[in-house]
């Protein structure tokens, strides 16, 4: 008896399509594995196992490379397995930074600067869109201001950001004091006051008229000329100064004082006319007569003395 047997054998579907490699950097939120093709089966190994029909979502958390397996099917026939690579890039580090800078205010500000690579600069610690333009603190107002840079590799990941923290210092309160007016020849006290972030030094100019011209309120020198005061103060918790000027205007020129005697030379027993001769300055005069040897005393402009 014979009999006939019809076998029919199928064709093999082609690999699927894929795209690879496929790329993230470290850390990164990956998505599902694409593929080209029809009754897609997921390996994770390129012959034997099991396939999924669920395409693999890669993980990211460690660098490196790892290999995928996806396979088309036509009905019970499945094709070879296309590879997809995927590749994970290392993160670059935060780069290195100094922090805080410091500025007193008013002073001119540069550029921040960081140690790296593809540097991005931002102003917030996270989200935002990265400067590759260092940005140039404002020392306008005093306070903190915090700015971040990041760093990114050839593989265009880019790594934590590093915070550097701007702070700029008040100045100090200088107030030289009150303009004033003083006789020739005489002297003042200078009254300043100086308030903020202390303790402070004081330096006054011009140095020699002064006493003391490294304290707050020093004493003029008997003054001659008006002379224009300029106090700076220095916060030594800062090294941030300010300066105020006062001006001692002075009136009447310089006391002056020029004595005679009428006649020079007399005898025993007779009298002599003296003269102060005083001038410059101003207001009322006073005077103080004395004899060498000791003997006389007057406080009058022109006494006699005999």
């Amino acid at each position: 008896v014979n009999s006939q047997v019809t076998v029919t054998v199928n064709s093999l579907p082609i690999a699927p399509t894929v795209t690879t490699p496929v790329t993230y950097c470290q850390n990164e939120t990956a998505v599902a594995l694409t593929a080209t093709g029809t009754g897609l089966l997921w390996y994770t190994t390129a012959t034997g196992g099991t396939g999924s029909t669920t395409a693999p979502t890669p993980s990211t958390a460690s660098s490196g490379n790892t290999s995928y397996w996806a396979s088309q099917t036509n009905g019970s026939c499945e094709g070879p397995r296309a590879e997809i690579v995927v590749t994970v890039n290392v993160l670059p580090s935060a780069p290195a930074v100094t922090s805080p800078v410091t500025y007193c205010q008013g002073t001119t500000a540069t550029q921040l600067t960081a140690t790296g690579t593809g540097l991005l600069w931002y102003t917030t610690a996270t989200g935002g869109t990265g400067s590759t333009t260092a940005p140039t603190p404002s020392t306008a107002t005093s306070g903190n201001t915090s700015y971040w840079v990041s760093q990114t590799n050839g593989s265009s990941c880019e790594g934590p950001r590093a915070v550097i923290v701007v702070t700029v210092n008040a100045l100090p309160n200088v107030n030289a004091g009150i303009d004033a007016t003083i006789p020739g020849g005489t002297s003042t006290a200078l009254n300043a006051t100086v308030t903020g972030t202390g303790p402070f030094t004081y330096s006054w100019t011009p140095a020699a008229q002064l006493v003391n011209p490294s304290i707050e309120d020093p004493t003029t020198v008997n003054l001659l000329t008006t002379t224009v005061f300029t106090l700076t103060a220095t916060s030594t918790a800062s090294s941030c100064s300010n300066t105020d000027q006062v001006t001692i205007t002075v009136s009447g020129g310089g006391l002056t004082s020029v004595p005679t005697a009428t006649p020079g030379t007399i005898c025993a027993g007779e009298t002599v006319q003296l003269d102060a001769v005083a001038g410059g300055g101003s207001g009322t005069y006073t005077y103080t007569w004395t004899s060498l040897p000791a003997g006389f005393n007057s406080t009058a402009a022109n006494p006699t003395a005999n």
